[in-house]
């Protein structure tokens, strides 16, 4: 019998499109000792509210989630779950849903993985209501997030995009991430490499699953997605995205790859992710308009600057009045 109040709960921390929905299948079908719960918005949302003793208007936060709808809890049941409860509060109610989950699949596992980037905004609360806990960050080159992010369409919004923000924004977002990762205990932070996981995938799941005490076992499960989200994640049941790993030169402009060197230049260098050869170091000019926040004077700017360098004067002023007419 699986005493939900003594697992060991790991939160996967991520910025988006660096390859956590991969890892966090890789890890259910190498194990059936950790449970991987689906992405959900459950702490975000119990965070959210000032307010848990009313278990109807708790109900029905949750189950606006639109991934909710993975663990097969439907509104009646999580209510009726809810109602349950003496006491509120947010480690008895996921404990509350994941032991429901645990007794719907038969597992006996003696960890459970949630998967939700914006954990991170929440880690003191987390320390304070979670006594066994660990914090998994899976980073990548931020030209190949960055790139994933711009190039995406939304999970359940088909026909948008997966994010209305630029390069400049997403460069500032993945830099506050790391940043703010980083600052986690020692002692509870593990750290995997996107790159280092696609080049050698056996061996750093072998050292992850020893880190965290977890024998890898023939029973094993996966990841439950829903058919809206299997578009978003295409490649989640592929071994291997070797190709991928450099994918960003050719989704990536060479104007938006200036600007995210440039933005994350410390998480570059410091991670062995190389610039483009090719490419000479960006202007000081347009290092200014950086500082400056003129983005929009940026992306011209190093457009020109590529276009000159090029000899390519015809196409430059091609380029020219598309954006002067937009």
């Amino acid at each position: 019998m699986v005493r939900v109040e003594e697992l060991h709960y790991i939160f996967l921390l991520y910025v988006p499109r660096s390859g956590s929905t991969w890892l966090a299948n890789q890890l259910a079908n190498k194990s059936s000792e950790i449970l991987v719960l689906p992405e959900l918005k459950t702490l975000e949302i119990l965070y959210g509210l000032n307010d848990l003793s009313d278990p109807r208007r708790i109900a029905k936060s949750i189950n606006s989630d639109p991934r909710w709808k993975n663990t097969n809890i439907g509104f009646s049941q999580l209510l009726e779950l809810l109602q349950s409860e003496k006491e509120l509060t947010p480690k008895r109610i996921l404990d509350k849903l994941v032991a429901n989950i645990i007794s719907k699949r038969k597992m006996n596992p003696k960890a459970v993985l949630f998967k939700n980037g914006t954990s991170l905004w929440h880690v003191e609360k987390i320390e304070k209501h979670f006594k066994r806990l660990s914090f998994l960050h899976i980073y990548r080159d931020p030209r190949g997030c960055i790139s994933s992010m711009l190039k995406a369409k939304a999970a359940f919004r088909p026909n948008e995009k997966f994010t209305v923000k630029n390069s400049y924004q997403l460069s500032k977002y993945y830099k506050q991430y790391r940043i703010s990762a980083r600052a986690i205990q020692n002692n509870r932070l593990i750290e995997i490499n996107y790159e280092s996981l696609v080049l050698d995938q056996t061996r750093v799941l072998k050292t992850l699953l020893n880190e965290l005490n977890i024998r890898e076992t023939k029973k094993h499960s996966s990841l439950a997605i829903s058919e809206e989200e299997k578009r978003l994640h295409a490649n989640i049941n592929k071994s291997s995205l070797k190709n991928r790993i450099v994918g960003w030169k050719n989704d990536l402009s060479i104007a938006d790859g200036k600007l995210v060197e440039y933005m994350c230049a410390d998480y570059l260098f410091g991670e062995n992710y190389f610039l483009r050869t090719e490419e000479r170091p960006i202007s000081l000019m347009a290092k200014k308009f950086i500082q400056a926040g003129l983005i929009n004077l940026t992306r011209p700017f190093l457009a020109i600057m590529r276009y000159t360098k090029a000899s390519n004067l015809p196409y430059l002023r091609h380029r020219i009045s598309v954006w002067m007419r937009r």
